[in-house]
Order: C-alpha cells, then sequence, then structure tokens
C-alpha cells in the first residue's frame, strides 16, 4: 500500500483558497456592472450605487415595487434560523424566493420576456444583469397603466414599497391602504447675480 500524504489535500486547499475568491470577485464585478447600467435605465440619480453590496439589492427591490424591508428581514431570518438543523433549508428559499420575485418584476419592466429571463436571473444573476443592463431593453416601465400592479400589492402594506429614497425614482403606484409619497418641489429658478 502506497502513503500518498497529505500533499493532494494540501494542493486542493490551496488552489481552492485562491481560487475560489477570485471567481467571487469576478462575480461581484460582473453583477455590479449590470447593476449600474439597469440603475442608469431606470434613472437613479447615482447608478454607481450598484457597487455597494446590500444597498444595490435594497434599490433594485424598490424598483421592483417590492419593499426593502422585505428584503432585509428575508435575509436576517435566512442568516439567523438557516441553521437549524433538518428544517433550516427552509428558511434558505425565502432569499430564492425574493430573488425571482425581483428579477420578474424588473425583466417585466424593462420588457423582457419574464419567464426565460427570470429563470437566467435567478440562476445566473451576474450574467443576467450584464445581458440585461447593456442589452436592448424597451425604456423603463413604471405605474404608467402599462404594467398591471404587482401580485403582491394585495397582501398587505408590509410588501408594497412605501420608501422614498433620495435619487431613487418613485414608481407610480400608490400603496394600497397608505398615501402617495410627496410629489418633488419645483425647481426653483436660480438667484439673482448680486448687484455691483
Amino acid at each position: 500500500m502506497v502513503d500518498y500524504g497529505y500533499g493532494a489535500a494540501i494542493a486542493a486547499l490551496i488552489v481552492a483558497l485562491i481560487v475560489w475568491p477570485i471567481v467571487i470577485i469576478v462575480f461581484y464585478v460582473l453583477g455590479s456592472l449590470g447593476l449600474q447600467k439597469i440603475f442608469a435605465k431606470a434613472a437613479v440619480r447615482t447608478p454607481a450605487v450598484a457597487w455597494i453590496p446590500v444597498y444595490n439589492i435594497l434599490i433594485l427591490s424598490k424598483l421592483a415595487d417590492l419593499s426593502p424591508w422585505v428584503w432585509l428581514i428575508g435575509i436576517g431570518v435566512d442568516v439567523v434560523l438557516g441553521w437549524i438543523p433538518f428544517i433550516g433549508w427552509i428558511f434558505s428559499l425565502i432569499p430564492l424566493a425574493l430573488t425571482i420575485v425581483t428579477v420578474l418584476r424588473v425583466n417585466q419592466k424593462l420588457g423582457k420576456e419574464p419567464v426565460g429571463f427570470t429563470i437566467f436571473g435567478t440562476l445566473l444573476f451576474p450574467i443576467w444583469a450584464l445581458v440585461v443592463g447593456y442589452g436592448q431593453t424597451q425604456p423603463w416601465r413604471t405605474g404608467d397603466g402599462v404594467l398591471a400592479r404587482p401580485f403582491w400589492h394585495g397582501w398587505g402594506a408590509f410588501f408594497q414599497d412605501a420608501t422614498t429614497w433620495g435619487g431613487v425614482p418613485f414608481q407610480g403606484y400608490p400603496v394600497i391602504g397608505g398615501s402617495t409619497p410627496p410629489a418633488a418641489p419645483p425647481a426653483a429658478p436660480p438667484p439673482p447675480p448680486p448687484a455691483a
């Protein structure tokens, strides 16, 4: 019997420690580039916020007419309760479901084929963001009567997007059981130059 030692295991560990972080960084960069273009299409004032790790998903959910609080609570529940033996995997389905809903709504707003692009975006999110961001799409559609109200708006005010963030355009749906965010103040003319 030949004793090979631990050489193969150490080599595999070194490759995993070098290759895996590179793959993660490449996917992060690709996803952020794609989200930056999607944010530009949606008229977000500063599309560069696509590079901020959690904030970019919150803005994407806001653009998809889903409350950012749903995402935060869903991720929190997954992190806290996902460790429970035998049933923890069920809580890991929450971010998956939120990803499907968010990607579906963004595809609808950009005029992409909802089913195929939603499956694509769920399985390969960074590549989907690049394809949708840099690809040919319709102009960003809001609640102007072209799109139907999202199905989760009938589930109560918790799922509806009622947050107003500076720089992220309101999507045009009044909150059921709530109020529409206030209109932006009119642009004021520049002040007259000082008298000499």
